[in-house]
Parts: structure tokens; sequence; C-alpha cells
């Protein structure tokens, strides 16, 4: 008597073949079953979380402002923009919301060279293709030093 879990070596080639080729649909079958379940799991349980790096000091304030109410600095290879107005201190990323294009700090706008977008000082849109705001990142005053969180890994 024969079962299919005995060693197949001492049957008749074909048969061989066939038991294998059982052996490997079988397989195929259920990989191609159990791939979409993996798929949207991953999907699903997949998370928007956006991962920061520890605090970065962009300086002392008064410095930083010193001759004007906006500074360009670049941060972890990231340009930003650290603007201090009358209800505080933001600092936006100096990427286009548009197509992630580098930005261009002027005198009163914020300008993409790519498609022609302009944004407010305070990172609005103004005109062009963008319509989203700048990415106002995570900011905080401490003992005078302007600390920020740039976007990073992990």
């Amino acid at each position: 008597m024969h079962h299919e879990n005995e060693n197949d070596t001492n049957l008749p080639n074909e048969v061989q073949v066939g038991s294998a080729r059982r052996r490997w649909m079988k397989s195929v079958i259920a990989l191609t079953i159990a791939a979409p379940f993996a798929v949207m799991s991953s999907l699903f349980t997949s998370t928007t979380e956006v991962h920061y790096s520890t605090s970065i000091s962009l300086g002392n304030v008064d410095e930083l402002f010193a001759t004007r109410n906006w500074r360009e600095l670049t941060v972890q290879k990231q340009r930003v923009l650290a603007i201090k107005t009358e209800t505080g201190i933001s600092v936006l990323l100096l990427k286009c919301t548009h197509a992630g294009c580098p930005l261009k700090v002027e005198t009163n706008n914020i300008v993409c060279d790519c498609h022609g977008g302009t944004f407010s000082m305070n990172g609005q849109p103004v005109s062009g293709p963008p319509k989203l705001p700048l990415v106002a990142l995570e900011s905080r005053v401490t003992d005078g030093t302007l600390y920020t969180r740039i976007f990073g890994g992990g």
C-alpha cells in the first residue's frame, strides 16, 4: 500500500513527476491564496506615523533674527525657513508641496522655480499649482534657543 507521504523513489518515473507536480501546484495555490491576505494586512496595519529626529538647535533666537524676521537654514541636509512673527516662531520645510522641488526665499514670498508656485512667508500657497501649505516642523524655544525636529528614518 502506497501513501503520498512515503518516499517516491521506488515508484515509476511518471508517478514521481506527477507527485512532484502535485506538491508544486499545492504550493502555488497556497501562495496564491495567502499573498493577497499578506498584502492587505500590511496595507491596513502599516501606520502613517511620521518619524522625527531628536531636537536640533537652530541657534539663539536673538542672533537668528537680529537683522530680519526670517532666517534660511540647512538642518540635516534639509533647507528650512525659521520665521519670527508677533505670535511666535515657525519653522517651515523649504520643499514645494506640489512636486517636492526646492524653494527660494525672496524678500516677501517663497518661490518654486519648477512650476511657478508662490507661497506667503507664513507658508500658505498664493499662486501656481501648490494647493497645500508648506510643512511646518515641530519647533520650540527653550532658554532663548530655537529647536526643531526634522523628518528622519526610523
